[in-house]
């Protein structure tokens, strides 16, 4: 299954439930499921690739789209969004193509 958008955590979020999935100010997201109750199912790139990457519900409102500016001027460098390509290839849950910082389609 591929993902939905790649969203950012805007806060720290600590789970309240064990369906639901830490998330600190900065993660990246893979989001998977839109809730219709504002809980919205995320993957998150584990920081080894001998991890398992981690899955779980994450409240809507700690988290915003990534878009095209945010890109731009977060920081994110364009051969991070490339090591995101393989690793949705890898993983089976969807394909991105990366042309630059500020150009990245799903």
């Amino acid at each position: 299954m591929g993902f939905l958008g790649v969203y950012r955590a805007i806060y720290d979020y600590a789970p309240q439930a064990e369906n639901e999935l830490a998330v600190s100010d900065g993660d990246l997201l893979f989001i998977k499921e839109k809730g219709e109750d504002d809980w919205w199912t995320a993957k998150k790139k584990a920081a080894d690739e001998e991890e398992e990457e981690p899955e779980g519900l994450v409240p809507r409102n700690y988290i915003e789209e990534v878009s095209d500016r945010t890109k731009a001027t977060s920081g994110i460098s364009a051969s991070y969004y490339l090591n995101i390509r393989s690793w949705t290839s890898h993983r089976h849950i969807g394909v991105v193509a990366c042309v630059s910082v500020v150009s990245c389609v799903a």
